[in-house]
């Protein structure tokens, strides 16, 4: 079985290559003729004129990530979306069949390969990141039914082009359901990856460099940093609620979103213009209330 199926993958694949000779490109295959279920465009988080997209393997059946299989409509599709590179989370990702299929349509490859219902690691994200970068028009991802694998990929490579461009990542439990993740291992690795990666940011931000210089009445107090900023307003240590009612890991995304957006507009801005920002933001609105000192 195993022999006819790799037999029947390598004439597909042979298929591929030789079926659309020169720069001849079939306009009219369909996403389901090319085998990529579930095909879309994601948008949201990624920079104008990247161009990333997501779906299943090709012709994947079965629940099987051995299923996959690349044929001429698939080549033809890719042409014909511009796609020069793939993705895969595949648990078959190093499959020498697929490989060498996409490697003769003239598409770069980047196999991460993770079981089913598992989760990719910080260094799968950093790989999959960075071959993204060298491919911004076009990369696809893949991994079996194009949910769960691929929906956490989607998530890693948005966390990361908004750190690329110096912005505070606030990626919600919501974001994640809205991108198929489906375990929480992966929800957990992906809250990882964006705390690395907002920690980064707010190292880099003008108030965790800013002296606290004394002035000529008297020395400021010792200014607290991001982390001390997130510990006190959203810990839930000993089962008790932050003021905001929020999650604690998703309080904390928001306190680096201020932090963010209050050094973005004052570099000397500290405790209390987070403060102001957050209740801003999540506390209900008092009449009469001040506008927020940072805006």
């Amino acid at each position: 079985m195993f022999i006819q199926k790799a037999f029947l993958a390598l004439v597909g694949a042979a298929a591929a290559v030789h079926a659309l000779p020169g720069n001849l490109v079939r306009a009219d295959v369909t996403s389901d003729q090319a085998g990529l279920y579930r095909f879309e465009q994601v948008t949201k988080h990624i920079a104008s004129g990247d161009v990333l997209y997501r779906s299943s393997a090709p012709n994947y059946r079965y629940s099987d990530d051995a299923t996959q299989n690349v044929t001429a409509e698939t080549v033809a599709f890719f042409q014909q979306k511009g796609i020069t590179h793939v993705i895969s989370l595949n648990h078959h990702a190093n499959d020498p069949i697929i490989t060498a299929a996409l490697k003769d349509a003239g598409i770069a490859y980047t196999p991460l390969q993770v079981a089913d219902f598992t989760a990719p690691t910080i260094d799968d994200f950093k790989k999959g990141f960075q071959s993204f970068t060298q491919h911004r028009r076009a990369t696809l991802v893949w991994c079996g039914f194009g949910h769960g694998r691929t929906g956490t990929m989607v998530s890693a490579l948005q966390i990361q082009a908004q750190a690329e461009r110096g912005e505070v990542s606030a990626m919600t439990a919501q974001d994640y359901d809205d991108n198929n993740v489906e375990t929480p291992k992966q929800r957990e690795v992906l809250n990882k990856l964006q705390k690395e990666v907002n920690d980064k940011i707010a190292a880099a931000s003008p108030t965790s460099t800013a002296a606290a210089a004394p002035t000529a009445s008297a020395p400021p107090a010792k200014p607290l940093g991001p982390k001390e900023m997130e510990n006190q307003l959203c810990s839930t240590a000993g089962g008790k609620q932050n003021k905001y009612e929020m999650e604690e890991s998703d309080c904390r995304i928001q306190v680096a979103q201020c932090v963010f957006e209050v050094t973005k507009t004052n570099p000397k801005a500290g405790w209390d213009s987070i403060l102001s920002c957050m209740d801003s933001k999540f506390l209900p609105v008092v009449k009469g209330a001040s506008a927020p000192i940072w805006a």
